[in-house]
Formats: structure tokens, C-alpha cells, sequence
């Protein structure tokens, strides 16, 4: 059974630039705690960058987007090619 922290895992890696918000992972998953999760990956060495859209009629109305840059993985193959 995949946990719902693979499943973002997953879904941050899958979509690349586009990046997710907490709403495609609430309707595509039921899950709810998304922030919760990009904060385990952060702590784990993730490098997850984000920033705040809003609608354009309305600013009142904002959510973060969170885009993969790297994980802890990628940043030590890296680093072993130099």
C-alpha cells in the first residue's frame, strides 16, 4: 500500500516545473496535509522551492505552489561526478 508521503514524493517528481498545489493533491488523492508533507521532504533534504498564486479577480483568495528541485539522492550523484 503506497502512504500518502510517497504519494506526494511521487507527484512532486512527476510534475516537474508545473509543480502542485494543495488542491490537485486534495481532488487527485483525498490527501489534506500537504504542507505537513513538503516539510518532511525539506527536512530530509529535499529542495522544494514555492511561491503564492492567487485568482486574478480576487487576491484575497491565495495557495502555495510547490515545485522539486532536487532530493538528497540526486544532490550526492551529483556530487560523485565531480
Amino acid at each position: 500500500m503506497t502512504t500518502q508521503f510517497e504519494i506526494v514524493q511521487s507527484e512532486l517528481k512527476r510534475s516537474r516545473a508545473k509543480g502542485i498545489t494543495s488542491w490537485d493533491v486534495i481532488e487527485k488523492y483525498g490527501i489534506t496535509r500537504l504542507a505537513h508533507y513538503i516539510h518532511k521532504l525539506r527536512s530530509s533534504g529535499w529542495r522544494i522551492t514555492d511561491f503564492y498564486e492567487c485568482d486574478p479577480d480576487d487576491v484575497t483568495h491565495k495557495w502555495k505552489r510547490y515545485i522539486y528541485k532536487s532530493s538528497p539522492k540526486m544532490a550526492a550523484m551529483k556530487e560523485s561526478k565531480k
